[in-house]
């Protein structure tokens, strides 16, 4: 959303829910993440999505994934550990058909501080996100697992 010139930045995640609280089915919920509440050890995660009547969830926490603040191709939101490809020929000879979108505090991340596994022109990859028309998200590494072998690292 544009407001005054002023771009206003949305702050999301997203996470799987407990399989005990699902019947051992891959159920995400988005919104807000906080940790909340004393468990057994620590607080646990949860995602609140407020646009459902405030509902809180507890989420398994190695799969909260932040919302990029970009869309793919067609309109799909963009999270970390999502798996894209490239819809560019000479990319995807080059560089591979998969990658995954992860967090990384690497130095040779870009200014977002998102790296991606098996992208080594990173600065071509950004410029392509950023466009939205290149960019495809075809699973995440929760759903689709057997992506993960495909990437070329």
């Amino acid at each position: 959303m544009v407001i005054n010139n002023i771009v206003e930045r949305v702050i999301k995640y997203r996470g799987l829910r407990l399989k005990e609280e699902t019947g051992g089915r891959n159920i995400w919920v988005y919104g807000y993440y906080v940790k909340r509440g004393m468990y057994i050890e620590e607080p646990q995660p949860h995602i609140f999505d407020f646009n459902h009547g405030y509902a809180g969830y507890r989420v398994q926490l190695g799969t909260v994934c932040q919302y990029l603040g970009v869309h793919d191709c067609k309109k799909q939101e963009v999270y970390e550990h999502d798996i894209v490809t490239v819809h560019d020929k000479a990319w995807v000879k080059e560089f591979g058909k998969y990658h995954l979108i992860k967090w990384s505090s690497d130095e040779m991340d870009d200014d977002f501080g998102t790296s991606f596994i098996g992208f080594c022109a990173l600065p071509y990859f950004m410029s392509a996100l950023r466009t939205k028309n290149k960019i495809e998200v075809v699973g995440n590494m929760f759903d689709t697992p057997e992506l993960l072998s495909e990437i070329t690292l």
